[in-house]
């Protein structure tokens, strides 16, 4: 059975590590992935070379998992938006050119504007970017928040959960296109495993993996989420889930705590691995 491959996600790590201390630690602790910053990158490749960005990764048996590299936000102003595309497909063939194939972003689950006017620019810009990225090979991920405690000043509830994202996604049209699907969020939407049976492989472009310490989905944080294994979630059952589509990508652990963060970077990382480890343990 294909497993995810465990990827670092700086919001484990003390801020202000460089590029080559996250390609150590991956590493000293055995990450095969890790979700890259896109300027130090691309600050590597300007100072070095493609080819020797490729070497450093594979000299820390890692890779660029993820990297966030639009070039403007996916619902910025209709000329803000039209003229990052330029920009957008030359940062594409940046991480082409260093084997980074993912990218995407979030969108809110709630909005200012009626859910089929948001639900249209939505699908009709990631159909624009996902035909910008396709030359590269390159695929486009979508995460939904299911967050019942996200916006509420905002008038319009919005998509919020795998079914009703990857309907939109299936209507672009565009074979690059795909969830970065989040187990607290899947939680928080009321997922089911069904949902993820239902999909294909290529429906999941990336992983983010927590844990939740409650079920009281109408009231938990972002700040609450807690290492896999340590809450509530069918753990075990999502990734089988997500096993027998046969996913084989990459899945990064992301919480928002603040004083787990704050540890040295080789505690937090030892601790989120071994959690993380675990999990998978029970699936395989």
């Amino acid at each position: 059975m294909n497993m995810p491959r465990p990827s670092i996600h700086g919001s484990i790590l003390k801020a202000g590590f460089s590029l080559e201390e996250l390609l150590e630690l991956a590493k000293q602790f055995k990450f095969p992935g890790v979700d890259a910053s896109f300027a130090a990158v691309r600050a590597l490749v300007e100072e070095t070379s493609p080819a020797a960005a490729r070497d450093l990764f594979a000299a820390h048996d890692t890779a660029p998992a993820f990297m966030g590299f639009l070039a403007a936000g996916i619902f910025a102003p209709e000329a803000e938006f039209m003229g990052s595309l330029e920009q957008f497909e030359e940062n594409c063939a940046l991480a082409a050119s260093v084997g980074c194939r993912r990218t995407g972003t979030s969108f809110p689950n709630r909005m200012p504007l009626p859910p089929n006017e948001v639900r249209q620019i939505l699908r009709d810009r990631t159909a624009i970017l996902a035909e910008r990225a396709e030359p590269y090979g390159i695929a486009i991920g979508l995460e939904f928040l299911g967050l019942r405690t996200h916006r509420l000043e905002e008038p319009h509830p919005f998509i919020n959960n795998v079914p009703d994202t990857i309907e939109m996604l299936r209507e672009t049209g565009r074979p690059n296109v795909g969830l970065i699907l989040d187990s607290f969020h899947y939680f928080t939407s009321e997922g089911n495993l069904d949902q993820i049976r239902s999909l294909r492989a290529s429906d999941i472009v990336h992983l983010h993996v927590n844990d939740s310490p409650h079920d009281n989905v109408m009231t938990l944080e972002d700040t609450e989420r807690v290492l896999p294994g340590k809450g509530v979630i069918d753990l075990t059952g999502w990734f089988k889930a997500i096993a027998e589509i046969g996913y084989d990508g990459y899945v990064a652990i992301e919480i928002f705590d603040e004083e787990f963060r704050n540890q040295e970077r080789e505690v937090s990382l030892k601790i989120a691995k071994e959690a993380l480890d675990a999990v998978l343990a029970q699936v395989a």
